[in-house]
């Protein structure tokens, strides 16, 4: 509050006109609020929870206070829900041949999430319940209430721990809060807008296998209509509805492309030695002048190993296939041979 000036004329003598003069001698303040009296003027503004006791205090020292915070509520916790977190994809586009300058096929560029033994597919994370809060009147403030996910486990996979485990091969899925990991995999129609389908179980392809399109079945494989011009393999058995025109047809063929690859890797290696030799004589007889490494190379692989860049995309794509993007030999054949890559 505003303290009282009290003030006094101020002496001047004698004279003909007198202007009277004032001067303030005190400030008399009035008497200092007590705790008590505070908390007493708080409760009859309404004010009743969160008082600050340590700000009464501190108010009763002086004779003059603004802007103190003298009572706080409490705002309301909300509830922290439960979390799902999947940890696959559907499928996803291949990153493989970004960077380099060969044509790419699109056919390829998809890849089917698959899961094997043992492959964490899912987590639940637990959320936290929170509090109500009270605002300095006393009123109840509610907090944002969460309901617990039900989480579902389907056939393929179980919960342990909170993580959701794959217990077959199969293809990961996530429908409606529950997990499950199908051992099979069905698909409308293969061409260009689903991609080529590599898939670890059995595979079903309601309608056909068009034009240069290629499906490969770790298991059975069935095809409700033609295939044309296309490549089908499979594990297991091959089931086509209906006509097969100018296609390949494989089945059991796990063990004939692993035998192919190994085969092509033993010729790759003998290519390799007969690039590295060339290109050590060319360089010592400087036959190519003063050429760097790379451009010597580039010349040899266009010139003299002309089936290198086709034996590489073989061995390519075959990791590609087993679901490998990120080897030493993968990388060596990306950045060093296709394309541009013995000039870098």
């Amino acid at each position: 509050s505003n303290p009282v000036h009290i003030y006094k004329l101020v002496e001047q003598g004698y004279r003909k006109n007198l202007v009277i003069q004032k001067k303030r001698v005190e400030d008399k303040h009035p008497a200092k609020y007590t705790v008590n009296e505070l908390r007493a003027l708080l409760q009859n503004k309404g004010i009743r929870y969160g008082i600050i006791n340590d700000a009464l205090e501190e108010a009763c020292q002086v004779h003059h206070v603004e802007d103190l915070l003298v009572a706080k509520g409490m705002p309301a916790q909300d509830d922290i829900p439960d979390e799902i977190q999947v940890l696959f994809k559907e499928s996803e586009e291949l990153k493989g041949y970004e960077e380099t300058s060969d044509k790419i096929d699109f056919r390829n560029r998809f890849s089917i999430a698959n899961a094997v033994v043992g492959d964490v597919i899912g987590r639940i994370i637990h959320g936290t319940t929170g509090s109500d809060g009270q605002d300095v009147f006393g009123v109840q403030l509610k907090r944002k209430t969460s309901k617990k996910v039900a989480l579902k486990i389907g056939d393929g996979c179980k919960l342990e721990h909170d993580e959701v485990i794959a217990t077959t091969e199969g293809k990961p899925s996530f429908k409606t809060n529950t997990f499950a990991v199908n051992k099979q995999y069905k698909v409308d129609q293969v061409d260009l807008k689903s991609g080529n389908i590599d898939f670890v179980g059995n595979v079903e392809v309601t309608g056909a296998v068009l034009e240069g399109m290629e499906v490969k079945a770790g298991n059975e494989l069935l095809i409700g209509k033609n295939v044309e011009s296309a490549t089908v393999r499979s594990g297991g058995e091959i089931r086509i509805n209906g006509n097969v025109l100018n296609s390949t047809v494989t089945a059991g063929c796990e063990n004939v492309e692993r035998k192919q690859y190994l085969d092509n890797l033993l010729t790759y290696k003998s290519s390799m030695e007969e690039l590295r030799a060339s290109a050590e004589q060319v360089k010592g007889n400087k036959l190519l002048g003063d050429r760097k490494d790379g451009e010597i190379i580039k010349i040899l692989i266009e010139n003299k190993f002309k089936a290198l860049p086709n034996l590489s995309r073989s061995v390519l794509n075959f990791n590609m296939s087993q679901g490998i993007q990120h080897s030493e030999l993968v990388t060596f054949i990306i950045n060093k041979l296709i394309g541009l890559g013995p000039l870098k």
